[in-house]
């Protein structure tokens, strides 16, 4: 039997309302932990009861949430990521989608794949790329001691902070590069006319989202939003003029965590403060 265009269009503008449908993202009600054979390692999931349907919390577009990418990174900064960090940040923006490949019926809900061992590599791998960014892009230059370290360069690796700051930005964009081939894909989207769009911003789960947000950072035609502490050149806000007008990125969004912030942290807020004391002494 021969398809007419327009039931194809019907069927594709029909299969884009599931849950990966526009960059939809679930968050359920309650989320536990579940240890895996009494070892350290553990699972998320959303426990199901006989007769009851879990509730949604929350629908969102992860690719609106400019921050995230910048929140997910902050989980391994300066100390241990708990799965108490593990488990609100959940409840918060919903599970990573490990697997989602693998084609599971309820990704949303979490289960045996969301392990907290991959959550904590994930957000440290997210860490060290964003630090590196950052250190290879500081408004005073490129921080060479700190790409050094990052790097993990020896003495014998010589170069000028020119050549420095370009080896830093070739491992972000190539580690940036691998995660979004893993994780991210075109897609086409069926309109009511019979037509078709599509999209360069396609993901399959919450940490493909994230990526693709790091994709935007680095290519961001806007000024980003530093740390206003002294020496601190973190990233805490980014605005790009030539974000795609791609379906991926329409719908509900929520609250960037950075955007209206000055500092990274108290820490930094109460050092400006301290310095600009002391400017007024003098």
């Amino acid at each position: 039997m021969r398809i007419r265009s327009k039931d194809f269009a019907r069927a594709a503008s029909e299969s884009v309302k599931d849950e990966f449908g526009y960059g939809r993202w679930l968050v359920y009600d309650d989320y536990k932990v579940v240890r895996i054979d009494k070892g350290e390692d553990a699972y998320i999931k959303v426990p199901l009861a006989p007769g009851k349907t879990p509730e949604i919390l929350d629908e969102y577009n992860p690719l609106l949430v400019r921050g995230l990418f910048l929140e997910f990174a902050e989980l391994a900064e300066g100390g241990e990521i708990t799965q108490d960090d593990w488990l609100d940040w959940t409840k918060r923006w919903g599970v990573l989608g490990v697997g989602w490949r693998e084609g599971p019926v309820n990704l949303h809900r979490g289960g045996r794949r969301e392990k907290f061992s991959i959550f904590k590599s994930e957000a440290e791998l997210a860490n060290w790329v964003l630090r590196l960014y950052q250190a290879a892009t500081a408004e005073d230059g490129p921080d060479v001691p700190r790409i050094r370290e990052l790097l993990d360069l020896d003495d014998d690796d010589t170069g000028s902070a020119k050549e420095i700051k370009k080896w830093a930005l070739y491992e972000v964009a190539r580690t940036v590069q691998r995660r979004l081939i893993g994780e991210c894909f075109p897609r086409l989207y069926g309109l009511k006319d019979n037509r078709f769009v599509h999209s360069p911003s396609g993901f399959g789960s919450l940490g493909g989202a994230m990526w693709l947000l790091m994709m935007y950072l680095i290519t961001a035609t806007g000024k980003s939003k530093r740390c206003a502490g002294p020496g601190c050149d973190k990233i805490i806000h980014f605005d790009s003029s030539d974000l795609p007008d791609d379906p991926e990125i329409r719908g509900h969004g929520r609250r960037g965590p950075y955007k209206s912030r000055e500092y990274c942290s108290t820490n930094c807020r109460v050092k400006r403060w301290q310095r600009d004391q002391k400017n007024k002494k003098k």
